[in-house]
């Protein structure tokens, strides 16, 4: 039994470091999409010849 119970905190352990990545990726993606929106609003000199 005390196998087991050291095997289920240790996956408790992965699932936690698992969890903090996960979130940190979706901060860096919300930045990221923030940012390619910033720029969206921006006129660009091609969308203006373009048009």
């Amino acid at each position: 039994m005390g196998a087991h119970q050291k095997h289920d905190v240790l996956m408790v352990v992965v699932c936690d470091k698992w969890a903090d990545e996960a979130r940190r990726r979706v901060e860096q993606c919300e930045i990221a999409s923030h940012t390619v929106a910033r720029g969206k609003q921006r006129p660009k000199v091609k969308t203006v010849h373009s048009h």
